[in-house]
């Protein structure tokens, strides 16, 4: 389960079915937690229900397992991707709303409903709709709207003169049709609760048969004041009910008739819907898969016939084709099927096992004595093939569900005279047999799930870096039930080796490192260090470090002088981070601030006689002078003050890219030595960006020293360079934010080249002077290395946290919905996304805050509006907008009066035009 999701399991009480009706009322009272106050326990949350399906007679494969965790075809990894899956991930990307959400849906259909971002904010029941052609109307519900998108009448399965008769069909000629897909509010939550008591005390005694939620619930939401035509629509099991049940049918009505009942419309062809076994099969042909979880199986089949073998292990299949094989191992021997017929061998306790067959067309809802089908066939013509009396298989009236056909026996074994149109064997006749309903009471669920982990191993590991090809699996997707320690170790040992790029390779070795955590964890940290320095190589190897060393074009009376701003981010940080950004793009929108009204970066650069280099820090008041080209070249501890200076004089070549080349020979013809003295007027780790910007404000005082036209995209590139030669991994948008000024959008798009579009955001005067005049920003004293957070942050994407992958998509969205607010002048959207950004920095990573900044900000709860951490958070600065200035005015005379460290103090800024600057003096 994704992370933050609580799974509860509601089963029917006292082993009865009591449908989807009573079942999702019963899920709302278990999640309320027995609260008389219903609606007010579900306020504010999201409670997805979704129901199993009902039983799996039209797709029997799946029978023992549920329908709802068919794997899908086309979704890989290990363990497969369910419809269940599916669903989950389709209901938890549906847009929230802040009363809170109770949606109900089908576990056996994929509707993609998220993708059109329906919004179900709305009083009482919101359903789903989906226009659809008449024919699929009938075998669905039907909605018929009303003004505007009032729900007038609920049909089921209704014949095309039915829905003409209600106007359903629309100008298009088609129907909205249900997809099963619909949200309570709380309040309604609570109604249906209440108003189907009386019918969930009948269902539970067995005097009614099951209430569902389609034909009953939402019939009752549109019944009116007639109890008979209500009751009329219903089924024939509660029409011919007694009286009682039928007050308690009445009474579910006028306790629902208060509930506003409504549908939003969504596009598409449709939904995904694996409920027999020629849909699944269907599903496959379209995908072009054979193995669904299935590995060493040897498979012969027919040309360009489909078939699908799913959860199966070294088995031995001959294939005819519109096969569907589930569970099979080499103990069931070589398996020859016809075409159209499948198998599931199923573990029967405590220790036999039982394979049945099945025609991809067969129903078993439907009576075989009133046109259901057994192997593709009547019950008659296959009674007459097999030599059997139709009452030797199944009741009068029974479907193929109930056919007494399947014996139980020690090893696997497949009765293939049933499909060869063989007489059935006296063994057979003689054995005690028993019908799939009754199997599938006695499987063996550890069994069946020691199949499943058997497969899982051999999956990780016989090629653990191929899982690893489908982007969106991970390290969950390794670390499987059954791998003990030394199987952890040893998939370990296959990513650690195996071959890709250097992104590949990234991946491969913190997924390692992550699995190696709690066993090995001195040789997880060196895994994980081998994944950064991947990274590393991925940028680096974009920028070639220059061979030869350029003529310095300074005279030995200037000086090349380089200023900057620093930065505040302001939305989608982190999506600018390689390799986020590589593979999914980022977008960000940052600000340039000067500080006291200064900008607070700068490097100034001097030849001197003497062939040596020279490094200056005013800020820290340190001197170092280098004179070896192997002390240059020593530039990835980022706990080195001198390290992103040497780094620059590498990339730009006034330094040698290599200890083998003397310093003295590179200097005298490059032509001096070289002073570079280099200002942050701002405290280390302060979060505003100092320290790319610094690296792009070196590199460009560097490119002036030797007449290199400073380009604004190369400069951005050679920076992202820079970071990872100091082994800090930043991004992009640090040295952008001081680069150009102002408030700006910045965008790139997957792939190598991470260049990024800077658009400038018209903010108008109006709109700065509000934000300036309610923001404080402080210097909280605590100082943190970002390159921790960075690590923590960068660890979770490598091995695909799937928490950590939503949070990403959301940056980059709310950083396009920051620009709009900028954009638009809106203050209140702008303090809502920050405020939002915060959040989301603060789940991608906890570290982001501490208590003691918590602490700090909390005295100030109802004087803001927003506050944020610039940066990775975990110390440096805090940026606040409060409420209005007034408050701004406090929050800065109680930061000033009460600081909550030494070193704590509030810092006069402003936001700036004003980018990079270069000159000589």
């Amino acid at each position: 389960m994704p992370r933050g999701v609580h799974c509860r399991v509601v089963s029917d009480p006292g082993g009865r079915r009591v449908g989807s009706g009573v079942a999702t009322a019963l899920a709302i009272l278990k999640v309320a937690g027995g609260r008389k106050d219903i609606a007010n326990a579900l306020r504010g949350r999201r409670v997805l229900i979704i129901h199993s399906g009902g039983d799996s007679r039209r797709l029997p494969a799946f029978a023992a397992v549920g329908k709802a965790f068919a794997p899908l075809p086309g979704r890989g990894g290990s363990p497969p991707f369910t419809v269940f899956d599916a669903v989950l991930e389709d209901l938890l990307a549906l847009p929230r709303s802040d009363d809170g959400d109770i949606i109900v849906a089908s576990g056996d259909t994929v509707v993609g409903a998220s993708a059109w971002c329906p919004s179900l904010d709305s009083e009482g029941v919101v359903g789903i709709g989906q226009p659809g052609t008449l024919a699929r109307g009938g075998r669905h519900g039907v909605y018929v709207v009303r003004r505007g998108d009032r729900v007038a009448r609920f049909l089921q399965k209704p014949s095309p003169s039915e829905l003409r008769q209600n106007r359903a069909i629309l100008a298009s000629g088609k129907v909205f049709i249900d997809t099963g897909i619909v949200r309570f509010s709380p309040d309604a939550a609570e109604v249906l609760a209440r108003a189907i008591h009386p019918l969930t005390v009948e269902a539970i005694k067995g005097a009614i048969e099951a209430v569902d939620l389609y034909r009953h619930v939402l019939q009752a939401l549109v019944a009116g004041d007639d109890l008979d035509g209500y009751v009329s629509r219903l089924d024939v099991g509660l029409l011919n009910s007694t009286i009682a049940v039928r007050r308690a049918l009445w009474s579910l009505a006028q306790g629902m008739s208060t509930v506003p009942f409504s549908m939003r419309a969504i596009g598409g062809r449709g939904f995904t819907h694996a409920g027999s076994t020629s849909e699944y099969l269907a599903l496959a042909q379209r995908s072009l898969v054979n193995l669904i979880g299935s590995e060493r199986c040897a498979v012969r089949s027919a040309p360009g016939m489909r078939h699908v073998v799913v959860g199966s292990l070294e088995a031995r299949l001959v294939l005819a084709g519109d096969n569907l094989v589930v569970g099979a191992a080499r103990a069931l021997g070589r398996v020859t099927l016809p075409r159209g017929i499948g198998c599931v061998v199923l573990p029967i306790a405590p220790r036999g096992f039982s394979t049945v067959l099945f025609h991809a067309h067969d129903d078993a809802k439907t009576a075989l004595d009133a046109g259901g089908t057994i192997f593709g066939q009547s019950l008659a013509r296959w009674c007459t093939t097999s030599g059997l009396d139709s009452s030797d298989v199944v009741p009068t009236g029974a479907s193929l569900w109930e056919a007494r056909l399947w014996t139980v026996s020690a090893r696997p074994s497949i009765a293939q005279w049933m499909v060869n149109g063989d007489r059935a064997p006296s063994a057979w006749r003689s054995s005690r047999r028993l019908s799939l309903s009754a199997l599938l009471e006695r499987v063996d669920a550890e069994r069946l799930l020691e199949l499943d982990r058997a497969i899982s191993r051999v999956v990780v590991m016989g090629n653990p870096a191929g899982i690893l090809d489908d982007d969106a699996l991970g390290v969950e997707a390794l670390r499987v039930r059954a791998i003990d320690r030394a199987g952890r170790n040893a998939v370990a040992r296959q990513l650690a080796i195996s071959k890709g790029t250097a992104l590949q390779r990234s991946r491969f070795l913190a997924c390692a490192a992550r699995i190696t955590q709690a066993d090995q964890p001195a040789r997880s940290k060196k895994l994980l260090g081998a994944a950064f320095a991947a990274i590393g190589e991925a940028v680096a190897t974009r920028v070639d470090l220059p061979r030869r060393p350029p003529t310095a074009a300074l005279r030995f009376d200037e000086a090349a002088w380089a200023s900057a701003p620093a930065r505040i981010d302001l939305a989608g940080g982190w999506s600018d981070t390689p390799p986020i950004c590589f593979e999914r793009g980022g977008t960000v929108v940052n600000v340039a601030i000067a500080l006291d009204g200064r900008p607070p970066v700068h490097a100034i650069a001097k030849l001197s006689d003497e062939p040596v280099i020279a490094l200056h820090s005013v800020d820290l008041g340190r001197t170092r002078v280098i004179r070896e080209s192997a002390e240059v070249c020593q530039h990835t501890d980022p706990n080195d003050w001198t390290a992103l200076a040497k780094a620059a004089l590498v990339l730009a070549g006034v330094a040698p890219p290599s200890a083998d080349i003397p310093m003295k020979r590179w200097l005298s013809r490059f032509g001096g030595g070289l002073s570079l003295s280099l200002f942050a007027a701002v405290p280390k780790g302060s979060g505003l960006g100092t320290s790319s910007i610094l690296g792009a404000t070196t590199l460009a005082c560097l490119d002036r020293v030797v007449g290199r036209a400073t380009q604004t995209r190369d400069l951005i590139e050679r920076t992202s360079v820079l970071e990872q030669m100091i082994a800090t991994r930043g991004g992009w948008q640090d040295q952008v934010g001081g680069l150009v000024g102002g408030f700006k959008l910045l965008r790139t798009s997957r792939g190598p080249m991470q260049i990024p579009d800077v658009i400038s955001l018209p903010a108008s005067d109006r709109f700065v002077a509000a934000i300036d005049g309610r923001a404080v920003l402080c210097f909280t004293g605590f100082q943190r290395m970002a390159r921790n957070i960075l690590q923590r942050v960068v660890e979770r994407y490598l091995v695909r946290d799937g928490d950590a992958l939503r949070i990403i998509a959301r940056l980059r969205a709310g950083a396009e919905d920051m620009s709009n607010a900028i954009r638009s002048g809106d203050v209140g959207s702008f303090c809502g996304l920050l405020s939002e950004y915060w959040r989301l920095k603060t789940s991608l990573d906890p570290n982001a805050t501490t208590p003691a900044i918590e602490a700090m900000v909390r005295p100030f709860g109802r004087l803001l509006d927003a506050w944020t951490m610039p940066g990775a958070g975990g110390g440096g600065f805090v940026f606040l907008i409060a409420r209005d200035r007034d408050a701004a005015q406090q929050i800065r005379e109680r930061l000033t009066s009460h600081p909550v460290h030494p070193r704590s103090r509030v810092v006069p800024f402003a936001f700036t035009p004003r980018g990079l600057e270069v000159s000589v003096l």
